[in-house]
């Protein structure tokens, strides 16, 4: 396996959003292509955007937000992410 670039390229970080409207957020999400990661209750993970996009398209649709924020990856966890579906076979 081999990757150059930077950390945030490995897809670990994360954009974690609260809303009352969390359904019309991740239908619009979802038509701008984005991939939502998991959903639960009022809240979403979005992997593979920046918080400021997430939150202009929010604020281009009139949704509200009641928590909007990201978290980094660190190269441990990007690492156990690429290779959580490899099996180790001795």
């Amino acid at each position: 396996m081999r990757y150059a670039g930077p950390l945030g390229g490995l897809g670990g970080g994360a954009v974690i959003i609260s809303s009352p409207q969390v359904d019309a957020l991740r239908q619009a999400l979802l038509a701008r292509g984005y991939e939502v990661a998991s959903a639960n209750g009022s809240s979403l993970t979005l992997r593979g955007a920046a918080a400021a996009e997430v939150g202009a398209i929010a604020a281009e649709m009139g949704i509200a937000l009641s928590g909007l924020s990201s978290t980094d990856s660190s190269l441990e966890s990007a690492f156990l992410q690429l290779t959580d579906s490899l099996a180790v076979t001795a």
